[in-house]
């Protein structure tokens, strides 16, 4: 990757690119597993999708170049670990959390501040059952309980990058994993949501 840049440097043309998964229209596997993909964030190209990219691509562009679809907060929010890495941190300020997700963390912002602290618990509270239950597919007939635990409800460490991933996604808050799986029930991980977000941090702060 560096020879590229080695050659630009003495005024010689040099361009390196790193391309994404690319398939075939009507491809019936590839479309499947472009579904499984798109689920972390990252997915394939189409043959022409790909070729108009490739005009781009031997222009005027960074020596080195990569090129795939890539959803960023879905991708960020499921890298292991519970720092971004600083290669990812400008990805993650330019992409924001979409539309969607912008208008949930709006209202429940506007709530969280606006409201008694008891409102705005039990609002916290609510938009986390819901979510456990989003990433337990339990449906909405039947939140879970405040007081149980994730680990007492089947969630396992797949589980929790997803649901750390859907905060991340919907709330720009980072919620460690660790803390996620630590063994703590439900009304005490939303109060730690509760806190980032009234203060405004970006990440959730273990209590002792």
């Amino acid at each position: 990757m560096g020879w590229p840049s080695t050659r630009r440097s003495l005024g010689l043309h040099g361009q390196s690119s790193s391309w994404g998964a690319w398939a075939q229209p009507g491809d019936e596997a590839a479309q499947a597993l472009d579904s499984r993909m798109r689920k972390r964030g990252v997915g394939m190209m189409h043959s022409q999708q790909a070729f108009a990219v490739l005009e781009q691509v031997f222009g005027q562009v960074p020596a080195v170049a990569g090129v795939m679809p890539i959803h960023w907060p879905t991708f960020l929010g499921g890298l292991p670990g519970d720092d971004l890495p600083p290669l990812f941190a400008d990805f993650w300020s330019d992409a924001g959390p979409g539309r969607a997700g912008s208008e949930i963390r709006h209202e429940l912002v506007r709530r969280v501040r606006g409201s008694s602290r008891e409102e705005a618990r039990s609002a916290v509270l609510t938009y986390f059952r819901e979510r456990v239950a989003r990433i337990l597919e339990m449906g909405t007939a039947q939140l879970p309980e405040p007081e149980q635990t994730l680990h007492e409800l089947g969630l396992d460490s797949l589980m929790g990058v997803e649901l750390k991933k859907l905060l991340l996604t919907e709330l720009r808050v980072e919620f460690p994993l660790q803390a996620l799986l630590a063994g703590k029930s439900i009304v005490e991980l939303a109060d730690s949501l509760y806190e980032a977000l009234r203060s405004g941090a970006s990440r959730v702060f273990e209590k002792e």
